[in-house]
């Protein structure tokens, strides 16, 4: 089962992959901030200007790359807080059972089971949650190997 990715290119274009829920897009996507965003495609048509205008103009790679080359570490950047909000997510996901609103990311652990989120409003149920969750969570855990067994 392939691990889902959020890449910098989806929070450009504020597309959702399938695979992600929505309470995790929301977590990445403030976590991650529109002013990244924003700065990533004014990097984009920057640097198209700039390749355009050394194409046209300069055909010679000189120092007008610059701004690819910073539109790539940028890139690198972005790709890395996504990573560590996914990563945020899942550890709050463990800590708290799996007990996390569908909508928001509020943690709901302690809880009554069936109530309504107290940051957002959306109505839960604790199963539920477990359910929609654990299938998120059985993506990004990696199998145990045995490697000496006692018998």
């Amino acid at each position: 089962m392939a691990t889902p990715r959020i890449l910098p290119i989806h929070l450009m274009f504020n597309q959702k992959p399938g695979d992600v829920p929505d309470a995790c897009w929301k977590w990445v996507e403030s976590r991650v901030g529109l002013m990244h965003v924003w700065m990533m495609r004014l990097l984009v048509v920057s640097a198209a200007g700039w390749f355009l205008w050394c194409i046209i103009v300069n055909p010679m790679p000189s120092f007008e790359m610059i701004p690819v080359l910073v539109l790539c570490a940028y890139t690198i950047v972005i790709e890395v807080l996504v990573d560590r909000a996914v990563v945020e997510l899942n550890k709050r996901l463990e800590s708290a059972n799996c007990h996390l609103c569908r909508e928001c990311a509020y943690d709901l652990s302690g809880l009554p089971e069936a109530h309504q989120c107290p940051e957002c409003g959306c109505a839960y149920i604790a199963e539920e949650l477990r359910l929609y969750w654990e299938p998120w969570l059985a993506k990004f855990r990696k199998p145990t190997r045995k490697w000496f067994h006692r018998s």
